[in-house]
């Protein structure tokens, strides 16, 4: 992640529900998908697979809330296929980078003026 597209995240970013949003579901989302790769050794793996979309669900549908906060929205014209892959990125690769950047800690102190 170039330091462009930090900035735009965290421009995207600044809502203090949002951020307190982002940092709950998003270790939710390593949990459900370490779910879906395990469940299949699991006993009842259909429960568990169950339980991780359901998870991964509730995260989008958290994030998204999370997004309509913001002042300054996401492009809405990205298809199907193009949205699923921001989302795992952001859960993978941008969220983290932002957080461990402090991207999220100055974020939320300016939320919190």
């Amino acid at each position: 992640m170039n330091k462009t597209e930090l900035e735009e995240y965290s421009r995207l970013h600044q809502h203090p529900l949002n951020l307190l949003i982002h940092i709950a579901t998003v270790p939710i989302v390593y949990v459900a998908v370490a779910l879906l790769l395990l469940s299949p050794l699991l006993k009842r793996w259909e429960i568990w697979w169950g339980v991780a979309v359901a998870l991964v669900v509730y995260c989008v549908l958290m994030q998204q809330f999370g997004h309509r906060l913001e002042r300054v929205s996401q492009d809405p014209k990205k298809g199907v296929l193009q949205r699923t892959t921001t989302w795992l990125g952001e859960q993978f690769v941008s969220f983290p980078t932002f957080l461990l950047s402090g991207g999220w800690t100055q974020n939320w102190q300016r939320s919190q003026r």
